[in-house]
């Protein structure tokens, strides 16, 4: 993730489509701690760095943390010492560290660990006890210290062992060991990687994976809410976008599974992009526990249906001054080289699928039907025979189907099925402004019944300005 500079000391990721992750209030009220009691340390042992004029109220990290959610002192300058639990000082890293208190305040209310950012700090590694003077800051609701005055370095010290930390856990559990290392006494299963290649985040769960609340129907909000509490984003401490090497591989170094199950989780517990997260200081392990199969269940048919999203399949390639058929920005590759290596994968997966019918999503929606056609002819050039053919789509208007910058398809095996009559859509008002579904009718020349196959693709539920039943209910419809 490329970081963009959104005020001095400060670095916040860009922008990404990803699942809805439910935030903590963005101003959260915070419990004042009234009186915090203020530490006192002898001399650092050798000074790293120091600027800045004289020494300011020294205060545990419990004491800036607090008893609620957003620091008591924030805004003010505080020095404080302990004991680095995750060193993130590394380029591309998360422009700081974690410390912590080994000894603790004694108040189980309050976190006993702080994050310090501070990108120019001499460089500190875990056991370093740090002295740091700086500003309590709340940044997207995580305490830190930033405008770093001074690193006094104190010599060094055990590690404090790492705190228990089991889930299900709510905001106010998560919120007394936020900055503090934690480890996990269950294993915990991979549940979504949607951000694993580009971000780094591996999401876990407990209690096995989590499925969409809607599912079975029931108490969706219920559902949902115990989902957030089961949930956890393991990072990799890195701001760098689509890493040359995945993490959280198992020992194999194959990319980790959808249930597969993740053990010896210990890092530190943080906050930030609207979600709770653990920034691992020890490599997890990953176990296969659930393989790949190697072809599906038999279920007594002769044909298989599929669908494969091609994840925006343009042939206008992506430059500056290109527009499409439809008015709207190319979607798809950047050059034509990024074109073939999109085309290879999809090619290679699609025919290993060997369906007889398949779906497709996200075709630009061009009058000629190129991308369509440049795909259909691609698997077939690489089957050496004319495998698969495109189902005619109807013509919505200028050649064009529908208005949406991209569209569904469809493909089938000719010498399995025979399309029966043209293709349909729909004129219903609540696909207006929308991606049109296709449907065609099949039979098979051997004999059997005919079938119809009908392609969606719907719109993601956003809208800032819904209100009333169509507003976000928290239910997991979005």
């Amino acid at each position: 993730m490329t970081p963009t500079a959104t005020s001095p000391g400060r670095l916040r990721r860009t922008s990404r489509s990803a699942p809805s992750t439910p935030a903590r209030p963005s101003a959260r009220a915070a419990t004042r701690s009234p009186s915090p009691t203020r530490a006192t340390w002898p001399s650092p042992t050798r000074s790293a760095r120091s600027r800045g004029p004289g020494p300011p109220a020294r205060w545990t990290a419990g004491a800036v943390q607090g008893t609620g959610a957003a620091s008591p002192l924030d805004g003010q300058t505080v020095t404080v010492e302990g004991v680095v639990v995750g060193d993130f000082q590394d380029d591309g890293q998360l422009g700081g560290f974690f410390i912590q208190d080994p000894d603790g305040d004694a108040n189980p209310a309050t976190s006993d660990g702080i994050f310090v950012f501070d990108p120019d700090a001499p460089d500190l590694a875990e056991g370093d006890v740090a002295r740091v003077t700086g500003e309590a800051d709340e940044f997207f609701d995580l305490t830190q210290i930033t405008r770093v005055s001074t690193v006094g370095d104190c010599g060094d010290a055990a590690v404090p062992a790492p705190t228990t930390f089991d889930l299900p856990a709510d905001d106010a559990t998560r919120e007394r060991l936020e900055s503090m290392l934690v480890t996990f006494t269950e294993p915990l299963t991979a549940t979504e990687t949607f951000t694993l290649a580009r971000f780094g985040e591996l999401v876990v769960s407990s209690e096995g994976r989590l499925f969409q609340p809607t599912n079975d129907g029931g108490d969706d909000a219920a559902e949902q809410d115990l989902n957030n509490r089961r949930r956890l984003i393991v990072d990799d401490g890195s701001s760098v976008q689509n890493p040359d090497d995945v993490p959280f591989t198992d020992v194999n170094g194959e990319v980790i599974r959808l249930g597969d199950t993740v053990n010896h989780l210990v890092g530190v517990l943080s906050y930030g992009f609207d979600a709770w997260r653990l920034q691992p200081t020890e490599e997890p392990t990953v176990t296969r526990t659930n393989p790949r199969p190697e072809s599906p269940d038999p279920v007594g048919g002769d044909l298989q249906v599929g669908s494969f999203n091609v994840l925006n399949y343009f042939t206008t390639i992506d430059e500056p001054g290109a527009v499409t058929d439809t008015g709207d920005d190319p979607r798809g590759a950047d050059s034509l080289e990024e074109l073939q290596r999109q085309r290879g994968k999809i090619v290679a997966a699609i025919l290993e699928l060997d369906a007889e019918v398949v779906g497709l999503m996200e075709f630009e929606n061009d009058a000629d039907d190129a991308a369509l056609d440049d795909l259909v002819a691609s698997l077939n050039a690489a089957a050496g025979e004319d495998r698969y053919a495109a189902v005619e789509e109807p013509d919505t208007g200028g050649g064009l189907f529908g208005t949406d910058a991209i569209k569904v398809a469809m493909i089938y095996q000719p010498a399995d099925v025979v399309p029966m009559g043209p293709s349909a859509t729909t004129s219903d008002d609540a696909f207006d402004n929308a991606r049109l579904p296709l449907a065609q009718r099949f039979r098979a020349p051997r004999g059997g019944k005919p079938f119809t196959v009908v392609v969606n693709h719907f719109k993601s539920k956003g809208c800032g300005g819904a209100t009333g039943a169509n507003a976000d209910q928290g239910d997991g419809q979005g």
